[in-house]
């Protein structure tokens, strides 16, 4: 049987670039945020029935890939088990369905054949739709009236965007498109830093620092692996020193500080949030409170748990935070057979990059699927490239990198 492996042409890239940045218009409050859920509902849906359309041709997963297919099958296996012990209701339905559909999203995106020429046009609509937001937002056209959405989307939007200019960069070989692209890097992540998104400061400076790291950290297995799991250590220990700042007798000196370079305070209500999220956990930590959970449950407000993990551990306890982790080191494990190749290398730093805005927001699996989206397809592209790299079809990108490291 044939290896399912589907080479994109350029028009179904530009279509697919184009509705995944649509999805930013979900988080405007205007008529247009129709137009951004449509968008989500498309390429969720359409993710949902590839894998199934493909092999019904007869072709069969790629082997690398099936490690992250079935710990991914673990998780949202746990969900399930959630919804049968605890019930469920029309919020549980929801959050479960999102878990299969973002899933499949990112399967389908790692079984995509990436070329230089796809690589472009998702540079190409991201530029564009930098250009939009930073318009906006500095423009202060919506921002004031209360138009379109916290800073800290829009921050996470510009970042995560930014990932397939830099791709591009490091493909090109021409001197003044890598210049034109410098430049616009330059400028657009200057856009997060003016914008005060502080989570996003800490996820591009995890990225930027796997990034340089890369060829100590990709030079055996044994610090390949370290590293992801000296990245998780860091998660949880933040969580726990966040908590313990307000106690440090500097306390009040580094308020002041944060407010110097950031606008606003060290603290934002997650001080709050977590600490009684932390309890509640404690309180049912195997399998949670079902997947229909919420700070709601504990808490008179509305909001999210503005942590992934401690969303995840509320909803189907420190069972369920433990499948999560499995299928994130399985994809993990996936990019150490292309660790030689470039694009590889900088979809393992933007996945480090995830995992650290996760801790400040819940996107990856529920709530704001808008940038939920754009990350799984940042970290189905780094599984292609990886899976794809000793294959005839996807050497085209590997080797435009090789060639213009020789022409140096």
């Amino acid at each position: 049987m044939q290896i399912l492996r589907t080479k994109l042409n350029g028009m179904q890239a530009l279509l697919l670039a184009t509705l995944l940045m649509l999805t930013l218009l979900n988080n405007f409050k205007l008529n247009i945020q129709t137009i951004g859920f449509l968008s989500i509902f498309t390429l969720l849906s359409s993710a949902l029935f590839f894998p199934v359309a493909q092999m019904s041709f007869g072709k069969n997963l790629p082997k690398d890939l099936l490690p992250v297919l079935l710990s991914g099958v673990c998780f949202l296996g746990i969900y399930i088990i959630s919804l049968l012990i605890s019930g469920y209701n029309q919020r549980a339905l929801i959050v479960v369905s999102e878990l299969v559909m973002v899933l499949s999203f990112a399967i389908s995106v790692s079984m995509l054949v990436w070329s230089p020429k796809a690589i472009r046009i998702f540079c190409i609509i991201a530029i564009v739709f930098t250009v939009f937001i930073l318009f906006i937002y500095k423009g202060f056209i919506m921002v004031g009236r209360g138009y379109i959405a916290n800073k800290n989307t829009i921050g996470g939007f510009l970042a995560f965007l930014n990932y397939w200019p830099i791709a591009y960069y490091l493909l090109s070989n021409k001197r003044q498109s890598r210049m034109i692209l410098f430049l616009f890097i330059l400028t657009s992540l200057s856009g997060v830093f003016i914008i005060g998104a502080r989570s996003t400061w800490l996820a591009l400076t995890a990225a930027a620092t796997t990034f340089v790291l890369w060829p100590i950290i990709s030079k055996n297995k044994f610090r390949f692996y370290a590293w992801f799991f000296l990245a998780l250590g860091m998660l949880i220990l933040f969580i726990n020193i966040y908590l313990m700042i307000s106690s440090l007798p500097i306390f009040d000196q580094m308020q002041r500080l944060v407010r110097e370079l950031s606008g606003g305070n060290l603290y934002s209500g997650r001080q709050i949030i977590w600490p009684l999220l932390i309890e509640a956990i404690k309180a049912q930590p195997l399998l949670g409170y079902g997947a229909a959970a919420s700070p709601g449950l504990f808490l008179s407000t509305g909001l999210s748990s503005h942590n992934l993990y401690l969303q995840i551990a509320l909803q189907v306890g420190l069972i369920g935070i433990l499948f999560f982790m499995i299928l994130i080191f399985s994809i993990w494990k996936c990019f150490w057979k292309g660790r030689n190749n470039q694009l590889v290398r900088l979809s393992a730093a933007f996945m480090i990059a995830i995992l650290v805005h996760q801790l400040f927001e819940v996107s990856l699996t529920q709530n704001n699927l808008a940038i939920g989206l754009l990350q799984w397809m940042i970290i189905g592209q780094g599984i292609s490239f990886s899976i794809g790299s000793r294959t005839t079809i996807n050497r085209e990108a590997y080797y435009t990198c090789a060639r213009r490291k020789r022409r140096k």
